[in-house]
């Protein structure tokens, strides 16, 4: 979506959407710090060389001719050919060097794993956040991090996250974008054992160029994502947020999404680990019924919902039916229900007549619906159906 520019826009806040397309996508790719002892650098190198990425792989670290038996470069100056994307795998103090470099040869985006640039209380953290703010003012360079664990494109194999049992997961249809980089695998591990399949899984980090609002954007024009779920610490651009929220919302794609930041605790932890800003909870959750996001309490929560919306079918409206072996379950659900505000219908005539013979002698088809314990397996699996 284009920006409508400075002069059109009167609350001077930036609502441009930016692609991450060459982030997640990029044919090319160079491993900036690429090491056989650093334990990130070799996971992501032998996750692009093991799942199959197709694309051009570089290796640069200037203390080393060769890893992983391929010929090292200097810098990024040094590479025979231009590559989309930079995976940034350095040590804090050198990544002004390296995105220079990047700048000078051409790349097209970076992702930075360190974290230590503007985030944190750390006055040399602070003026590399400061360094990396102008340097964005002026270059055409764009950058997904800091202080990020990477991604997964599943589609295209491009696995730049250190993790390695998440790459045998197959494609699917949900796209996962997590301000917190450790909870990304925690949730997509227990996901995936439960069946979820993704199309990406992206940690955003300190978000002061490509953020949490243009990877959704991206999601919601990838035709292959079906909804997203978002790990949620603070938006700090809410125009563009918005904007990619009601895109998602007129595409017929949910989102399911947790913020944290309810509590002060929670506020000031959020903004000491990216720079996060977690704003106004209240105001989060009416945005939330304005763009139809689904917030969830909980991760438990996120993954049965988001769980629920892999399927195909939608829910058509707030009314709830449940089937159960004991009365003592109905009691209990009777209970959760008006603690959650939901909707019991009551069954149809048409409905009840058709329960009736289904079920255990002497008991009224209601909802929720008591079968009692079946007499015979060929009972049991009738009520499967």
């Amino acid at each position: 979506m284009a920006s409508k520019g400075k002069g059109s826009n009167p609350t001077g806040v930036d609502s441009k959407l930016r692609s991450p397309r060459s982030v997640l996508s990029a044919k090319s790719l160079a491993i900036v710090g690429a090491s056989e002892r650093g334990r990130w650098p070799a996971q992501i190198y032998n996750n692009l060389r093991t799942h199959g990425y197709d694309g051009r792989i570089f290796l640069v670290n200037p203390r080393q001719k060769e890893v992983f038996g391929e010929r090292c470069y200097p810098t990024l100056r040094d590479l025979p050919e231009q590559v989309e994307h930079a995976a940034v795998i350095v040590p804090a103090a050198g990544v002004p060097g390296v995105l220079e470099d990047a700048e000078a040869a051409g790349v097209l985006t970076a992702t930075i794993y360190s974290a230590a640039m503007g985030d944190g209380d750390d006055p040399e953290s602070k003026k590399r956040g400061a360094w990396l703010k102008d340097f964005l003012s002026r270059s055409k360079l764009r950058i997904s991090g800091p202080n990020c664990m990477g991604y997964f494109s599943y589609r295209e194999k491009l696995f730049a996250y250190p993790n390695a049992d998440l790459c045998t997961v197959p494609a699917g249809p949900v796209g996962v974008v997590f301000q917190s980089g450790g909870n990304l695998q925690f949730f997509m591990q227990v996901a995936a054992d439960r069946g979820m399949r993704f199309s990406y899984g992206i940690s955003t980090g300190n978000e002061p160029d490509i953020g949490l609002d243009d990877f959704l954007d991206y999601m919601v024009e990838d035709p292959e994502t079906r909804q997203i779920v978002m790990f949620i610490e603070g938006i700090r651009r809410p125009q563009a947020f918005m904007a990619a929220a009601a895109k998602a919302l007129a595409a017929g794609k949910p989102i399911i999404a947790i913020k944290t930041g309810q509590s002060h605790a929670g506020q000031e932890a959020a903004k000491s680990h990216t720079g996060a800003i977690a704003g106004d909870f209240a105001a989060y959750l009416a945005m939330c019924d304005r763009y139809g996001i689904v917030n969830c309490r909980n991760m438990d929560d996120m993954v049965e919902t988001a769980l629920a919306f892999q399927t195909k079918r939608r829910p058509k409206g707030p009314r709830i039916g449940f089937v159960t072996t004991s009365g003592g379950t109905v009691d209990l659900l009777f209970d959760y229900m008006e603690s959650e505000n939901a909707v019991l219908p009551a069954f149809s005539p048409q409905t009840a007549a058709a329960l009736k013979p289904l079920i255990q002698e002497g008991i009224s088809p209601k909802n929720p619906l008591d079968v009692g314990i079946p007499s015979t397996n060929e009972a049991a699996a009738t009520w499967c159906k």
